[in-house]
């Protein structure tokens, strides 16, 4: 939120952070800063490893508010890569809220192993909302 001269950055538009090993903490420090901005796109492919060491409940509670606490992000991406980059299970709680969202119109989860439970979630948040556009 705060530039280098110590003001605050509200205008942010387009934001592209894929592949920078953000991990679960970053990812949540991420979406953190941009609260309160008219962000319009945010991409945050490929930044998470699942780890048997850690649940990153957290992370699950961050990419919901993703979808329900900006009302001008038009696209969401948070792809993975099938085999080390890959959300599963965590995305759910985001997918579901998806019934819930005015506004994205394109929202990629691609590659992230949510299997046949989360294609059903998925559906479910669906049949719901008006808004979406594009869905990979």
């Amino acid at each position: 939120k705060m530039n280098s001269s110590g003001s605050t950055v509200t205008n942010l538009a387009y934001l592209n952070l894929s592949d920078n090993g953000l991990g679960g903490k970053g990812i949540a420090n991420m979406v953190s800063a941009l609260v309160g901005t008219d962000i319009e796109s945010l991409s945050l492919d490929r930044n998470y490893k699942p780890s048997i060491f850690s649940s990153d409940k957290t992370l699950a509670e961050t990419l919901e508010r993703c979808v329900t606490e900006w009302p001008e992000l038009r696209s969401l991406s948070i792809q993975g890569d099938d085999s080390h980059y890959y959300l599963g299970k965590l995305l759910y709680p985001c997918m579901q809220k998806l019934s819930e969202n005015k506004s994205l119109a394109v929202f990629n989860v691609a590659s992230n192993r949510i299997g046949d439970d989360g294609v059903k979630v998925l559906a479910e948040a669906l049949e719901e909302n008006r808004t979406l556009i594009s869905f990979n």
